[in-house]
């Protein structure tokens, strides 16, 4: 990895792609950037929010844009939304700029750490039987997407942030 290449983490909601960047990028001495901080504070409203007031498709318009800034940058490491990847043009964008790692954690996971989060739009207002379903399409649908990241790396149960960081580096 070349020193000026930014560093993007991708992954399911919930696998802590904001809190390892962060610690990444603390111990890289690199900035910190979020794409889904981003589009709130350009938007002045929160994403939960933009996705029910104007619909995903405004969203991911909006993170569009974000990703096409981003990756015009310079030795970063950044946390990018859930469905990031699910556009071919942010795919790109990404990969020439940067090396993208996937954080793939089991559903069963993702749903633990989720059980009290009122910010995710994709499961306000279910259940919880309602909630890993959810998360089961989702996984599905997106495993195709998060499969051009240039690193892949697996978790079979909860990890602290530091043995992430650990493993990033050690495969960079």
């Amino acid at each position: 990895m070349q020193a000026q290449t930014n560093i993007y983490l991708v992954g399911m909601m919930g696998c802590g792609k904001t809190t390892v960047a962060r610690a990444l990028a603390e111990q890289l001495g690199r900035r910190f950037f979020d794409t889904d901080e981003e589009i709130t504070r350009l938007a002045g409203r929160d994403i939960s929010d933009i996705f029910n007031t104007d619909g995903e498709g405004v969203f991911r318009h909006q993170e569009g844009r974000v990703i096409r800034g981003l990756s015009a940058m310079h030795n970063l490491v950044s946390a990018l939304g859930g469905g990031a990847m699910g556009r071919e043009v942010n795919r790109a964008r990404l990969s020439v700029s940067g090396t993208i790692i996937w954080l793939d954690f089991p559903v069963n996971v993702l749903l633990k750490r989720l059980e009290d989060a009122q910010d995710r739009p994709l499961l306000a207002g279910h259940d919880e039987t309602e909630k890993h379903n959810i998360l089961c399409r989702l996984w599905e649908a997106r495993q195709h997407d998060y499969a051009h990241a240039h690193i892949h790396l697996k978790f079979n149960q909860e990890t602290s942030v530091m043995a992430i960081v650990s493993q990033i580096l050690k495969k960079l």
